[in-house]
């Protein structure tokens, strides 16, 4: 008999064993079997990416490989697959988790450190370039309530390094928080 009540446990299974797969997502060594009925519902970008309606950025591709701009939109979505070049395996890995189980694994977690505050920014960071404004949310949730608790870490500058340096300058959702800690403690942080 059939399960029909698919849980996020369920999905992840889906993930992990590549079984039904129907696109392979590449980034540095790692590969991905992934399924188009649940990151193409969940992913505008893998909605455009697997209905051929990408675009690929003269930043990212300087020299024409194809011959006309049809050609290109569908190149990913005849080959089933995607190749992130410009990206960490491991936050591409969690942004695939994410949209398998709609959980942000760093809000489960109990025992967060300042450090992860820096996986916070990257995670955000990705989840802005791939259009996952749910992840963003869950990302800023999680780093909203670490950040208060580590004001005075050594660690504090390189997490508001790495907002400033990996964020977009017009995207205010980190930016804001860290500007907010700044602000408020500016007596003990420069005296």
């Amino acid at each position: 008999m059939f399960k029909t009540n698919l849980n996020s446990t369920d999905l992840r299974g889906l993930l992990a064993n590549n079984g039904y797969a129907d696109f392979t997502v590449k980034c540095g060594n790692r590969t991905w079997g992934i399924h188009r009925a649940i990151v193409c519902t969940r992913s505008f970008y893998f909605k455009r990416v697997c209905a051929g309606n990408f675009k690929v950025s003269p930043l990212i591709l300087p020299m024409p490989l194809f011959n006309n701009e049809a050609e290109l939109n569908a190149k990913e979505a005849m080959q089933s697959s995607i190749t992130l070049e410009d990206d960490d395996p491991a936050f591409v890995g969690g942004m695939l988790e994410y949209l398998y189980t709609m959980v942000y694994p760093s809000v489960a977690s109990v025992f967060r450190k300042s450090d992860d505050l820096v996986f916070d920014a990257r995670m955000y960071a990705i989840a802005d370039k791939y259009d996952l404004p749910d992840l963003k949310r869950k990302v800023q949730e999680a780093f909203v309530l670490l950040l208060p608790n580590h004001t005075e870490d050594v660690l504090f500058a390189e997490v508001a390094r790495a907002v400033y340096e990996l964020t977009p300058q017009t995207d205010r959702g980190l930016r804001d928080l860290v500007n907010d800690i700044l602000w408020n403690n500016r007596a003990t942080m420069f005296p």
